[in-house]
């Protein structure tokens, strides 16, 4: 007998653009029956413009919903502000009802329509557990690098959860001397890890304007190996911190590829042979474990909508 065809909802919501995707079951990047991408602007009109997505296709009933998000947010269901985007530099973003609204505009639901709110490097962490866990539980991080950084952690196949989430992009890392002089671009903290990394601080180290994939700096420019640095100090804290099998890094300043052999070869020289495996004591190993996505276009969408199918949260 043939299982029902069911229909689910990916939203991932980002600082320049949030994509949103319908889904069939069963999900892959092969059963995506409709996607958009819409700028972030003001909430109220980003939201609005993610509910019409999916209202406009009223064929659907929806089974699912995964919504990863840009943090901070509130994931304490038993918080009055649970589904907020909290303390976001992002401007008209802070203290907003994301997940309350989108489950206010979205008409065309199951009643018993599953729910996962998460960040978006925590969805794709777990997805990617899913993925290539093979049922076993692992230690998995994903990072994503671009206008922002964030740090996604899966221990033993569970979301790291505690008063928040992890909010790894604001780690301190050691300062190179070419850096001093360099103020960094994070309001709160300056030059944390986030501060320095991303294409917003690459791109005012040269008075550039903003451009992700920083395409007007050459390959050998000395720029890359300080970004390598910094988040091969991020890897080898992350590796000492919860042992981690794999370290999964996206995001658009990744686009510049040189920067994984870097950040394998800082990771390496960072942990200097302390822990005796044979993935973390070459450069060779650390490529195993250090790692790029193997799923791109769309990513986010699809780890969301297959985290939400899984879920045990209802509306």
């Amino acid at each position: 007998m043939e299982s029902q065809v069911t229909y689910h909802i990916g939203i991932e919501t980002g600082g320049t653009t949030c994509k949103v995707g319908i889904f069939q079951s069963p999900i892959s990047a092969h059963h995506i029956l409709a996607s958009e991408t819409i700028p972030t602007r003001h909430p109220d009109e980003t939201v609005a413009d993610i509910c019409a997505f999916f209202n406009k296709h009223e064929q659907y009933t929806y089974s699912s919903m995964g919504v990863a998000a840009f943090g901070p947010i509130c994931l304490d269901k038993k918080d009055s502000l649970y589904g907020y985007v909290t303390t976001t530099p992002k401007e008209h973003w802070g203290n907003y009802p994301l997940l309350p609204n989108l489950l206010a505009g979205i008409k065309n639901k199951s009643p018993s329509m599953k729910i996962a709110f998460d960040t978006d490097v925590n969805m794709v962490a777990l997805f990617e557990n899913i993925r290539t866990g093979g049922g076993k539980s692992q230690n998995i991080a994903y990072i994503t690098v671009g206008t922002g950084i964030g740090v996604g952690i899966v221990v033993n196949g569970q979301m790291v959860h505690g008063l928040i989430h992890p909010e790894g992009g604001h780690i301190r890392v050691p300062i190179l001397n070419e850096d001093q002089g360099f103020e960094g671009v994070c309001k709160y903290h300056g030059k944390c890890l986030e501060g320095l990394c991303t294409n917003v601080a690459i791109a005012k180290r040269f008075g550039h304007h903003v451009d992700e994939n920083a395409t007007k700096i050459k390959d050998d420019d000395q720029v890359w190996d300080r970004v390598g640095f910094y988040l091969g100090q991020c890897c080898a804290n992350l590796i000492l911190f919860l042992s981690l099998e794999k370290i999964i890094i996206g995001g658009g300043v990744m686009n510049r590829e040189i920067l994984y052999p870097l950040i394998q070869k800082h990771c390496k020289e960072a942990l200097n042979g302390y822990i005796s495996h044979p993935n973390l004591t070459s450069v060779e190993g650390l490529a195993k474990v250090i790692v790029k996505p193997e799923i791109e276009k769309d990513l986010g969408i699809i780890a969301a909508a297959v985290v939400g199918e899984g879920s045990e949260d209802t509306i």
